[in-house]
């Protein structure tokens, strides 16, 4: 009798049912990234000792393989040119070493219409499938992995593979191989085209993955889910609540929320490494590609509101943080003028830019209780977890605040 291969319904490790999940109100990402990376991949421990030798897997040419994408990285010919030398000390071994990245092959992510299938964001309709300027973005992104002097720090990617003729779990194993056991615990897409997990990882370790991997930053756009940019948008004359959702649970909770007040409050960081606002992101891209009217939207709506941003500093002193485990809930004050609009959104497409940010998501106005003229507590608290199941179109969609959500098949 031939052999039948039986279905592959759960990892050999954990008999945890997935859900198809999809969000009507967008906070569906942060959670579920959260539990999987409050254990640290094994990688980790060897990251210093695995980048010195990515470093030298990286002198190669770079070549542009991200989907629809012709524009070239900023000063890449001068990146190419300090490898050489010949007594070399250790001055040029550090100079080489920052040169390795830049000099990489990056690996092919996913493109604007694959994401688009698989995640609620406000990208996906910023992008509105323009595979030109969405490899513009990821380009950008990875370029910022390079310069920005925190490449080292773990950073949210989706790691897919499509291999065909595969299951979930086995496409996984490659993925578990390289980047450690835990690294398909967070699944993002399950189907018969591919499987796509979320981890977090040093940019120079998930640049040099293996062959037949594909490797999508997580980029700063991709991170506002579905709903955060238009409420942005609103004069709005009461407090309001974000969720700021990190990779993993913060070893020091006090000092991430110092470090994300920091960045808010240097605009000017914040608008060069922003893509919709940043010289050599967008602005570049509008300059070789026609704009479509979504992305023109958003440069205009994102470089209007920095501008604006005016008393970043006095702005925070208004605002409350409250930090536990992997999550943070943002309280910003009324936005009534430009100027409050420009604040609050330096602050968050701050948090975007952070490494160690997942996902931002809008949680709800805060107002006085008719009755006792006092704040409600937040709905939900820190921590979060699955609000709803529900039966739509015949498939089980699950509104929830986790990072991740799985579409497809079980693993």
């Amino acid at each position: 009798m031939p052999y039948e291969k039986p279905p592959i319904n759960a990892s050999p490790s954990t008999d945890e049912t997935i859900d198809t999940v999809a969000s009507d109100d967008g906070a569906i990402l942060a959670q579920r990234l959260s539990s999987v990376h409050s254990r640290r991949l094994k990688t980790a421990a060897g990251t210093a000792g695995l980048l010195a030798v990515v470093a030298l897997v990286f002198v190669v040419s770079k070549r542009l393989l991200l989907q629809g994408c012709d524009i070239p990285p900023p000063d890449s010919t001068a990146k190419m040119s300090s490898a050489r030398g010949s007594a070399a000390d250790a001055a040029d071994a550090a100079r080489d070493a920052a040169v390795a990245l830049a000099a990489a092959s990056y690996p092919p992510g996913l493109s604007a219409a694959e994401y688009g299938a698989m995640q609620f964001s406000d990208a996906v309709s910023q992008f509105a499938g323009d595979e030109a300027w969405w490899g513009a973005a990821v380009l950008f992104e990875w370029n910022r992995m390079e310069s920005s002097g925190d490449g080292a720090m773990p950073r949210p990617f989706i790691v897919a593979n499509d291999a065909p003729g595969q299951g979930g779990w086995q496409r996984g194993a490659s993925i578990r191989a390289y980047f450690g056991e835990g690294a398909t615990e967070s699944v993002l897409y399950n189907g018969e085209d591919m499987a796509a997990f979320v981890l977090d990882a040093p940019a120079a370790v998930a640049a040099a993955v293996p062959g037949g991997l594909r490797v999508q930053p997580v980029t700063p756009p991709m991170k506002m889910l579905i709903g955060v940019t238009e409420e942005l948008r609103k004069s709005v004359p009461a407090a309001r609540s974000f969720r700021v959702q990190l990779c993993r649970e913060a070893e020091e909770m006090d000092e991430m929320l110092a470090d994300l007040q920091r960045r808010a409050v240097d605009v000017e960081e914040t608008r060069a490494a922003w893509f919709w606002s940043a010289d050599d992101g967008a602005q570049r891209a509008a300059d070789t590609h026609e704009t479509p009217a979504a992305a023109r939207e958003a440069m205009s709506f994102y470089v209007g509101a920095l501008d604006a941003a005016s008393g970043v500093a006095e702005m925070l002193q208004a605002a409350q943080f409250k930090g536990s485990g992997e999550t943070i809930i943002v309280q910003v004050p009324p936005a009534r003028t430009p100027e409050d609009t420009g604040n609050i959104v330096a602050l968050l497409t701050a948090a975007a830019c952070h490494p160690a940010v997942c996902s931002i998501t809008y949680e709800h106005p805060v107002e006085p209780m008719p009755m006792f003229g006092r704040l409600p507590q937040i709905a939900g608290e820190v921590g979060g977890g699955v609000a709803e199941v529900q039966e739509r179109g015949g498939g089980r969609r699950t509104a929830a605040t986790g990072f991740a959500g799985v579409r497809g098949h079980r693993i």
